[in-house]
């Protein structure tokens, strides 16, 4: 992603300049290096026996690799190193906050933390401070900030800004999954509210978004045990059950149409062929319904008005 990429060779930039640097000090307690299944090899990756997860982290790897191609093709004769640019980007994807700049003066500026993680959604912080100059003045002694007018997701207004952020100390904060955490801005101060409460001496923790595990390892290298975002993919149970599960089989030997009329109709091959299940072993949704269809007696499906839509709860 550009934007990703844009504050990463800031970050190196700031890194270059030294003891010299005004972000010295917040680069020298970063992290060295990262345990990231994107830095894993094929090999290791095989092992995880899970494919979403292997994929995601291909894909981070792809990122990395485009990135890489992008800065020695616009700037051959500045040398960065893959390697750094890799540490950087993944600096960037585990600590950045980001936001759209919108002109509403009589609203408070919120902001939410995100990763630039597939799936999770760009979270909009208002201000009535419209121009970049203040911004800049307000950010510059606390903040890397990058903006840009240009990388819009479809469909959003193109007159607002989105900036990217890495603040010290707030970027430091772990992970739970709990209500979402709320960053106030203003002119004078800019204020964490957590759901929670805190004790002294206890750790004080927010939540990045409801992430399930999968994003969470490919992006920040751990999980979750109590993550109740989670949700696991069982990639090819449709094939599994018709192989292995006896009433599955009898069932479609008696009505083989049920993968057409039933299944493809309601657009939920899909769901079983993927079964999602949540992190308390409960399925999903549609997963239910699609299975409902398929393992269905012939009085049952009768019953159903010999539709889909029949076998749908709810």
């Amino acid at each position: 992603r550009r934007g990703a990429a844009k504050v990463a060779l800031n970050l190196l930039h700031e890194v270059h300049l030294g003891a010299s640097g005004k972000f010295h000090v917040y680069i020298q307690q970063l992290p060295t290096d990262f345990d990231l299944l994107s830095l894993w090899s094929d090999e290791e990756l095989l092992m995880l026996q899970y494919p979403p997860a292997t994929r995601a982290a291909q894909g981070q790897r792809a990122e990395d690799d485009e990135a890489f191609a992008l800065v020695r093709t616009h700037s051959p004769s500045t040398p960065v190193e893959k390697d750094a640019l890799i540490w950087a980007l993944n600096m960037v994807r585990s600590r950045v906050f980001s936001g759209r700049l919108t002109d509403e003066a009589t609203t408070k500026a919120n902001l939410l933390p995100r990763a630039l993680a597939v799936g999770t959604a760009f979270a909009a912080f208002l201000t009535s401070q419209t121009q970049e100059g203040r911004w800049v003045a307000v950010f510059v002694m606390l903040a890397l900030v990058v903006f840009d007018s240009k990388d819009l997701d479809e469909g959003e207004e193109g007159s607002a800004k989105l900036a990217y952020v890495l603040m010290p100390l707030i970027d430091a904060f772990n992970h739970r999954n709990m209500a979402k955490t709320e960053f106030e801005f203003s002119s004078q101060a800019f204020r964490l509210r957590s759901p929670a409460a805190y004790a002294q001496g206890d750790e004080v923790l927010i939540s990045y978004g409801a992430l399930g595990n999968d994003e969470l390892a490919v992006r920040y290298g751990f999980v979750d045990g109590d993550n109740t975002s989670d949700t696991f993919a069982y990639e090819g149970l449709l094939t599994w059950l018709q192989a292995n599960h006896d009433p599955l089989k009898r069932s479609l030997g008696a009505a083989p149409d049920r993968l057409t009329r039933g299944l493809r109709e309601a657009r939920l091959e899909s769901y079983v062929s993927m079964g999602v299940l949540r992190w308390d072993g409960a399925a999903d949704d549609n997963l239910m319904w699609g299975l409902r269809v398929l393992m269905a007696t012939p009085e049952q499906w009768t019953a159903a008005g010999g539709t889909a839509a029949g076998l749908k709860l709810g």
